[in-house]
């Protein structure tokens, strides 16, 4: 979100006030998904750095806000933590208010070094470590979670949608040993700061196969840099990501596959989202996809 805030608001910064009474002082955007904002601001009563994050869609703020509250209790997992749920008016935007989370401002970077990717392994590990007896709410059907790539690879790449059904449980059947799951895990949400690495936007989490996640997490870290197989830099990444990953659990079963199943469900994303200049074309993903599910597994 940001590496160092300033040291105190820029005096000509706008004034956001929350339904609870909270005064914010916004600063500036952070990066974020690409369905919400997210901005750095201070609280001005304490003079705090705080992320503001509202926008988007209402129903994912607020599981947003579920999942980060029944956290609160689970100190080891690495998510950002909760200030306040409320509702916010934003400066010159049209909608009289929207739902939005204020969470404690995070110093750190997205992954570049091998350390860095390293942390990002041990981060996705410890969320699937997080014992999940007090989150069954957040258990997901598997075939809503994947129905997004299979409609995709039904119509563009058939061949790629008997992958999926060996993946994912028959329809009405349960997941297997579910781990609570990121369902976004990459280098755009993780911030490492020090050796170690917090996910950030767990607006997708839910109780779920850990493949989903560390697929999904090695997909997005080959993508950055979309070259064959000879890459030494791309490698090098994914071999740390791993590493870290394995440093407090064990790998889950057919990664290879799970890698072409994120690439499906990223592609899928891109394909819906096609109008938008802010979004990359899908077929870029796809072909990674593909090459994954070929690929010998690790």
């Amino acid at each position: 979100m940001t590496t160092t805030p300033p040291p105190a608001a820029h005096p000509a910064a706008q004034l956001a006030i929350t339904y609870t009474g909270r005064r914010l002082s916004l600063v500036t955007p952070l990066h974020g998904g690409r369905s919400h904002t997210t901005l750095l601001a201070y609280d001005t009563t304490t003079g705090t750095p705080v992320v503001l994050k509202t926008g988007g869609d209402p129903l994912k703020i607020h599981h947003e806000a579920r999942v980060l509250t029944a956290l609160a209790d689970l100190p080891n997992t690495p998510c950002p933590q909760l200030v306040e749920t409320s509702r916010i008016r934003l400066p010159g935007s049209r909608p009289p208010s929207q739902p939005c989370l204020v969470l404690r401002h995070i110093p750190g970077r997205h992954p570049r070094t091998r350390d860095d990717y390293r942390a990002l392994g041990a981060a996705l590990a410890l969320w699937h470590t997080t014992p999940t007896t007090t989150l069954r709410d957040f258990a997901t059907s598997p075939t809503d979670l994947i129905r997004p790539a299979r409609s995709y690879a039904a119509t563009t790449a058939p061949h790629l949608t008997q992958l999926l059904d060996t993946l994912v449980p028959l329809h009405g059947h349960r997941w297997a040993e579910p781990v609570l799951t990121h369902g976004d895990a990459g280098p755009a949400n993780t911030l490492v700061n020090r050796g170690r690495a917090v996910l950030l936007d767990c607006e997708n989490s839910a109780l779920a196969h850990p493949g989903l996640d560390l697929g999904r997490a090695l997909f997005l870290t080959d993508l950055e840099e979309p070259t064959d197989q000879s890459s030494s830099r791309s490698s090098s990444r994914i071999e740390s990501l791993l590493s870290g990953y394995t440093g407090h659990r064990l790998l889950p079963d057919r990664l290879t596959q799970w890698m072409a199943a994120a690439g499906l469900g990223i592609a899928a994303w891109r394909h819906a989202h096609r109008a938008r200049i802010d979004v990359p074309p899908p077929d870029e993903a796809l072909a990674r996809a593909e090459y994954w599910a070929r690929a010998s597994p690790f």
